[in-house]
């Protein structure tokens, strides 16, 4: 019962070996690729933020005449590298093409630089493909509410929400059931 709904791939075999990507993707049954991290050496300038924005176009446009949807999964660096007053994830935003490339959001990731998830969901609109939480924020590991994130996404029809234990602590699983039947109780309301 296992149901695949997204793979992580650094960009260096998306844009070297992307038929074997697809086709490892055909196999386990998954429609949704994602560029989930640029290395140091692919990012810390405007020019190779451009250039990842530039081939992730050219990436996303291959993978929706196969018959997959392409997103790219923010962390903080995107936010905490600025040039000339945009920092990577405008630059990235603004520079791929908005029916093609998508967004697994990392809410957790927003609260250190300040930003409201819910505001830059909604900025960012059908953009978001998928939604990354965890239960603690970025900014000082402080327990994190992703209830009215989690709400803005499903108003989106944002299909899936992936929760992630970033933080090397236990796993609490009596609350994250409860905390998940909560979840499914306020999304009913939508």
């Amino acid at each position: 019962g296992v149901v695949c709904h997204g793979s992580h791939n650094n960009l260096s075999p998306l844009l070297n070996n992307l038929d074997h990507v697809m086709e490892y993707n055909y196999t386990v049954g998954n429609k949704v690729i994602l560029c989930h991290f640029l290395l140091p050496e692919e990012r810390g300038s405007k020019d190779k933020y451009l250039f990842a924005a530039e081939s992730f176009n050219k990436i996303a446009a291959t993978l929706k005449h196969n018959g997959f949807d392409f997103a790219y999964h923010n962390h903080d660096f995107e936010f905490r590298e600025v040039f000339d007053g945009k920092c990577g994830m405008d630059l990235i935003v603004e520079n791929t093409d908005p029916h093609l490339v998508g967004l697994e959001l990392h809410i957790g990731q927003l609260a250190q630089f300040d930003l409201d998830p819910v505001a830059y969901i909604k900025k960012l609109g059908r953009r978001v493909q998928l939604l990354h939480v965890h239960a603690f924020s970025g900014k000082d590991n402080a327990p994190f509410d992703s209830i009215p994130a989690l709400k803005a996404a499903r108003e989106l029809d944002v299909p899936w929400a992936i929760l992630e234990n970033v933080y090397p602590i236990p796993i609490d699983f009596a609350r994250v059931k409860q905390d998940v039947a909560s979840i499914r109780d306020a999304a009913k309301g939508l």
